[in-house]
């Protein structure tokens, strides 16, 4: 049940107008990810979760797609923050993963972070 109850919660802050706010959030749903049973996300949540990043990885302004400024506050340097977050989805639903990226890379500005997810 916490994880129910808190991953929208983390999810609603990648709306933020606020860089760090949105930087933060993936970092804290990367530990989220990694301290719950992946059990506990299956289904709905982490479909609900990956089609709430995928919009996000697609994003016009490039400092929400790529960290270069927060790399001691949010552990990246230089990478997708929003790709690394979905990276961590594969180990919950690798199936659902490669679905969403295949669905979504027609969609996108550039296929770039959706191909780079096919090929985990």
């Amino acid at each position: 049940e916490p994880v129910s109850q808190l991953y929208h919660e983390i999810l609603k802050r990648l709306d933020d107008s606020n860089d760090l706010v949105r930087k933060a959030a993936c970092a804290t749903y990367i530990t989220f990810l990694r301290a719950a049973p992946r059990s506990h996300f299956r289904g709905t949540i982490i479909e609900y979760s990956m089609d709430a990043l995928f919009v996000h990885l697609d994003d016009s302004d490039p400092d929400v797609q790529v960290e270069r400024t927060c790399s001691l506050y949010c552990g990246f340097h230089d990478t997708a923050a929003v790709y690394q977050v979905l990276k961590e989805t594969f180990a919950v639903d690798p199936d659902m993963l490669t679905k969403k990226a295949t669905d979504h890379r027609s969609r996108h500005r550039s296929p770039y972070y959706c191909d780079k997810l096919l090929e985990l």
